[in-house]
């Protein structure tokens, strides 16, 4: 049986390496032999949440465990998320990986946290480590299309485009039947407190939708972070995430949302919330930004918006024409179970570990 090692930033509370590599575990290890060896614990990722300062001596602690593994690890396969260790030049990973087969599994432009840094010290020595490690993988696991053409541009030996993607089984239209109020519609986000400032983006929107339609009640359901702003006729609903139920609470919306800002961060991101929304069979409304214009078909699954008025047309468009919100859902679901499942994405990565 091959052996394949796992190393995700973060154990399954991280968002990235849940659904990049967790989700993917109970049908692997009926292929393979598998081991995961995380390096930042559940405790930091609340830490990160809650914005408390985080333990140097538990840091220390998690780097001088991966690196033993990394040192003692005879896989076939060696997996890792984004980089083994954040923060430390390339130097260290290319000792360290010298005459092991990895893959770089990528759903953020992480490159851009070190190339892009105000220090000029860390663009110098650090920018170039995630571009080193793709160019000198055995394969590139890449997130998005933006993600995908930079591996490329880096002379990476082989690329595979590998949307973050959930369980099509999971996911589903009416995982419980919302009761129909005509008058009152469900305009959805989730994230994390990481994500939420892209929400100051769209609250004079709703708040302008709300005007123009007084006649609907508009309920805005936030899952997984908190909003300090009080909007104006519009019921604001803060939902605790939890992995358990995240999509029972989708499927109550009416209408899923992805607003970005347009930097080279944001051109990264895999449009996993929208992958979500289709999935549950939800019209969408997003920014016409990296992942998110491939992921939506315009005028077909959705609708894609480049500044507050496209925004608030698209809205309304939905919140009025109750049939169209649904064909959306439906063309939506269909694009998910062909493009952004679970078992989409098996299929490939099996083919590759079996090469």
């Amino acid at each position: 049986m091959k052996k394949i090692s796992y190393y995700p930033r973060y154990d399954r509370l991280g968002a990235s390496s849940r659904l990049r590599i967790y989700q993917f575990l109970p049908e692997l290890i009926k292929d393979y032999d598998i081991s995961v060896n995380y390096l930042l614990s559940n405790q930091y990722v609340k830490n990160i949440y809650t914005k408390t300062p985080q333990s140097k001596w538990a840091l220390f602690k998690a780097y001088c465990s991966r690196l033993i593994s990394i040192i003692k690890d005879d896989a076939d396969i060696i997996v890792i998320e984004k980089e083994l260790f954040p923060y430390l030049p390339y130097i260290f990973e290319k000792v360290l990986l010298r005459n092991k087969k990895y893959i770089i599994d990528i759903d953020d432009a992480w490159f851009h946290i070190y190339d892009q840094h105000s220090n000029k010290l860390i663009q110098k020595f650090i920018g170039p480590k995630i571009h080193l490690l793709m160019q000198y993988s055995w394969y590139v696991f890449a997130g998005s299309p933006y993600l995908f053409e930079v591996a490329k541009s880096d002379h990476a030996k082989q690329v595979i485009l590998l949307p973050t993607v959930v369980d099509a089984n999971k996911y589903r239209p009416n995982i419980s039947q919302p009761v129909e109020n005509l008058n009152s519609i469900v305009i959805g986000w989730i994230g994390t407190n990481g994500t939420v400032k892209y929400l100051d983006l769209i609250f004079s929107v709703l708040e302008s939708v709300a005007e123009k339609l007084p006649e609907v009640s508009i309920v805005f359901k936030v899952i997984g972070a908190t909003i300090s702003k009080k909007l104006m006729n519009v019921k604001v609903e803060e939902i605790v995430w939890s992995e358990s139920d995240e999509a029972q609470q989708i499927v109550l919306f009416d209408i899923g949302i992805m607003p970005l800002e347009n930097t080279l961060w944001e051109q990264g991101k895999c449009a996993y919330k929208l992958v979500q929304y289709m999935a549950c069979g939800k019209a969408v409304v997003a920014s016409n930004i990296g992942a998110n214009n491939s992921v939506v078909i315009h005028n077909n699954t959705g609708l894609l918006c480049s500044d507050p008025l496209e925004w608030e047309s698209a809205i309304i468009r939905l919140i009025t024409d109750k049939e169209l919100r649904a064909q959306y859902g439906i063309n939506g679901r269909i694009r998910f179970e062909q493009n952004y499942s679970m078992e989409q994405n098996l299929i490939k990565m099996k083919e590759i570990f079996n090469a």
